[in-house]
This record gives C-alpha cells, sequence and structure tokens, in this order.
C-alpha cells in the first residue's frame, strides 16, 4: 500500500506540474495515475491528488491545462467512483460543471466522461438516487446543447441509460 501511495503522489506531482513539457512522459504518468488511483485508499488520495487537480481545472486556467486537469478528474471518478462522491462531494459537482463549461470542448469531455460512466455503473446507479437527481438532469441539459457533437454524445449516453433500465 505504501508503494502505491508513493507512486499515485509522484503521478499527482508529475501530472500537475506546470514546469514538464515534455507531453510523452506527462501522457505516461497520466496513465500511471489511472491505473492507481482505485487501488489506493480514498483518504490518501483525497489527501494529495484533489486539491492539485482542482486547481488545474479552474476556469482562469489555460484550456490545454483544464483539458488535462479534466483528464485527472474524470480518472480519479471514474475509478474511485460513488464512494469518492460520497466522501467528497465537490468532485461530482466538479464533474457536472464540466458538462455545463462556456466552452464546447470541455463540455465534450464532460459528456463523453458521463456516457463512459454511465454505462459502466448503471446497475449500481439504479439502486440510488443520484441517477435520478443528477445524472439524467444533465444528460437532460447536455440533449439540448448548442454543439452537435455534444448533442450526439448526450444522445449515447442517454440511450445507454436506457438500456440498463428499460
Amino acid at each position: 500500500a505504501d508503494n502505491m501511495q508513493r507512486i499515485l503522489s509522484l503521478a499527482v506531482a508529475i501530472t500537475t506540474n506546470d514546469v514538464i513539457e515534455n507531453e510523452t512522459l506527462i501522457s505516461s504518468w497520466m496513465d500511471v495515475f489511472d491505473n492507481v488511483v482505485g487501488q489506493v485508499a480514498f483518504e490518501y488520495t483525497a489527501m494529495v491528488a484533489v486539491n492539485p487537480i482542482l486547481e488545474m481545472i479552474d476556469r482562469k486556467s489555460p484550456i490545454p491545462k483544464r483539458k488535462k486537469g479534466n483528464k485527472l478528474l474524470m480518472s480519479l471518478a471514474r475509478n474511485c467512483g460513488e464512494d469518492a462522491f460520497d466522501e467528497e462531494d465537490q468532485i461530482l459537482r466538479k464533474v457536472l460543471a464540466t458538462c455545463g463549461d462556456p466552452n464546447y470542448a470541455i463540455r465534450l469531455d464532460g459528456v463523453i466522461f458521463l456516457r463512459d460512466y454511465l454505462s459502466v455503473n448503471a446497475e449500481k446507479l439504479k439502486e440510488g438516487c443520484r441517477l435520478e437527481n443528477f445524472y439524467l438532469e444533465e444528460l437532460y441539459e447536455l440533449l439540448n446543447d448548442e454543439e452537435s457533437c455534444v448533442r450526439i454524445e448526450a444522445i449515447e449516453a442517454s440511450i445507454e441509460v436506457l438500456d440498463v433500465m428499460g
């Protein structure tokens, strides 16, 4: 467990570092983050990863930095799931905020995550109220998005949900 925590800490330090410009290195460490984040106790993940990621996705950050931060946020959300949302509700708020971002590229990241997340977790989500209270409401908004690529992804996500619910 200690080694995984050290690896996660390194992955966060490298992927959130603005000085490192080697895209291959960053991409590789983002893959490491994706593979490790769900294997470490969430309390530790919250302590080392949440704030640096939230700083990256701030609307004042440049778009490339925000997209990188969104990738880390979505990885954290996908790997830690509903339990993480229960413990750290700002993660869910930030994931849903990407779906309503003024920049369509950020909204597209959000709706693609939502589609994938709902298809993988739909059975578990049926048991709780979050599907109905948050995700379906967000999907409805995305179905009316001004960008056709966002609407298409929202339609696909809706079909995934309907398949599971049906």
